[in-house]
C-alpha cells in the first residue's frame, strides 16, 4: 500500500502497488509487478508510468489528460493470462458515466471497458493485437489516434472517429452507428442491415480507406 505522496518513490522501480489515496507524480514511476488503483485520485502530472504487470482500476480516477509539465505516457508491457496468450489488460471497472480522457500515449495488451464508459481519445492508444466489441452503452470519440486488430460496433452503440482509427476488419451491426469525420484504415468494413456509416454535417472531409472487401447490406 502506498503512501502515495511520499516521494520517494518516484524514479524507482516498485514491484506491485496498491494505491487507496490521492497521489500526484513528483517523477517517473516503474513498476515490475501489477499496479491497482483502488480509491483516490491519481495525476500523472506530466511524469511517465510503466508498468510491466497488469494496470487493474477498481476505484478512484486516474486523469489520463496532458498537464502543464508536458505529455504523460502510460506504458503496459506483459501480464496476465488472456485466451491462452500473454497480455495486459487496462481494467475499467467503474460506475456508469464514467469518463476518460487519454490525451497522451497509452500502449497496452488489451482493455476492458465496463458499462456506461465514456472513453475520449485525443492522444493515442495503442491495442493493435486487440478484438474489440463496443457494447453496453460504452461511447468511444476518437479525435486522436487508436490502432487495434478488429472493431465490432454492436446494435445501439454508436462510434465517433474525427481523428485517426486503423484495423484488420471492422464491422458495424444492425442500429449501430459509425461517425466518420476522419481518417479510417482497414483491410475489410462490413455495414449489416441497418447499420449507419455517416458523416457529422458541416465537418471537414473524410477518408476511408479498404484494402480488401467493402460490404453494405
Amino acid at each position: 500500500i502506498i503512501p502515495c505522496e511520499d516521494a520517494s518513490i518516484n524514479g524507482y522501480w516498485w514491484w506491485n502497488l496498491s494505491v487507496l489515496s490521492d497521489w500526484t507524480f513528483q517523477g517517473d514511476v516503474k513498476v515490475k509487478g501489477n499496479l491497482y488503483l483502488k480509491s483516490g485520485e491519481v495525476d500523472l502530472n506530466g511524469y511517465t508510468l510503466t508498468c510491466l504487470g497488469d494496470f487493474v482500476q477498481t476505484g478512484g480516477i486516474l486523469y489520463l489528460n496532458d498537464s502543464d509539465a508536458g505529455f504523460w505516457n502510460m506504458n503496459i508491457n506483459g501480464g496476465e493470462l488472456i485466451g491462452g496468450g500473454s497480455a495486459t489488460t487496462l481494467k475499467m471497472f467503474l460506475e456508469p458515466e464514467t469518463h476518460y480522457n487519454i490525451g497522451g500515449n497509452v500502449i497496452c495488451g488489451s482493455i476492458y471497458m465496463g458499462e456506461g464508459i465514456d472513453l475520449s481519445i485525443s492522444g493515442s492508444l495503442d491495442l493493435q493485437n486487440q478484438d474489440i466489441k463496443i457494447s453496453n452503452n460504452i461511447f468511444i470519440d476518437v479525435s486522436g489516434s487508436l490502432l487495434l486488430r478488429n472493431l465490432t460496433l454492436l446494435p445501439n452503440e454508436t462510434f465517433r472517429v474525427s481523428g485517426s482509427l486503423s484495423a484488420k476488419d471492422i464491422k458495424i451491426e444492425s442500429e449501430a452507428v459509425f461517425i466518420l469525420d476522419g481518417l479510417v484504415n482497414s483491410e475489410t468494413f462490413y455495414v449489416q442491415d441497418t447499420g449507419l456509416l455517416t458523416h457529422t454535417r458541416g465537418e471537414a472531409g473524410f477518408d476511408l480507406t479498404v484494402s480488401g472487401d467493402m460490404t453494405v447490406e
